[in-house]
């Protein structure tokens, strides 16, 4: 089937060349996509961003996007 994705995992993490932290798919061959991009509220610090960022989890099955 053309197009379809086979996602293996899920990743919240800064990737370049953005720089910005994001929620990545991890797909079937060696391929990471942009599912969501995190950007920080302006009256919360740097330090508690960091926080935020690094308690993010995914609760979704790689397979979740398959059409099955």
């Amino acid at each position: 089937m053309k197009g379809k994705i086979t996602i293996t995992e899920y990743s919240v993490e800064t990737i370049r060349p953005t720089k910005r932290p994001g929620i990545w798919a991890i797909c079937e061959p060696n391929i990471i996509r942009p599912l969501a991009y995190l950007q920080r509220p302006g009256w919360v610090t740097d330090k508690q961003w960091e926080r935020i960022v690094t308690a993010v989890r995914i609760d979704a099955e790689p397979g979740m996007l398959n059409d099955e």
